[in-house]
């Protein structure tokens, strides 16, 4: 395996393959997302990552092969924050309502699919 040496990803994918009582042989770790489509390109294992990067071709042109988990796994969690002393105006709360918006629909669509 070739980790993605960042939390929360980190904390997260060891903690589903740990549920399902995996232990998998980790090769490499970057916290460099195309160093480890890079790797991934050349052979040198495979990766686990929760977002799809645009392109299923790593930077110096290696074809990547993409899976999605069939298995139901646990969500992961998406938080909108801001500094506390920062006071809210229009922009911010047009962006949180957009984003609110779009992360439910595809929960939605993930749920009916």
């Amino acid at each position: 395996m070739i980790l993605l040496d960042v939390e929360p990803s980190k904390r997260y994918f060891m903690g589903l393959f740990t549920a399902e009582g995996l232990a998998p042989a980790i090769a490499f770790s970057s916290p460099s997302l195309e160093l480890v489509r890079g790797l991934v390109g050349r052979g040198e294992g495979f990766s686990v990552l929760v977002t799809r990067p645009p392109g299923d071709i790593s930077y110096d042109g290696q074809p990547l092969a993409v899976r999605r988990i069939r298995e139901t796994v646990e969500p992961g969690r998406i938080a909108l924050v801001r500094h506390v002393d920062l006071r809210s105006n229009h922009l911010m709360d047009a962006f949180a309502a957009f984003a609110c918006d779009h992360f439910k629909a595809l929960q939605d669509a993930h749920n009916d699919g």
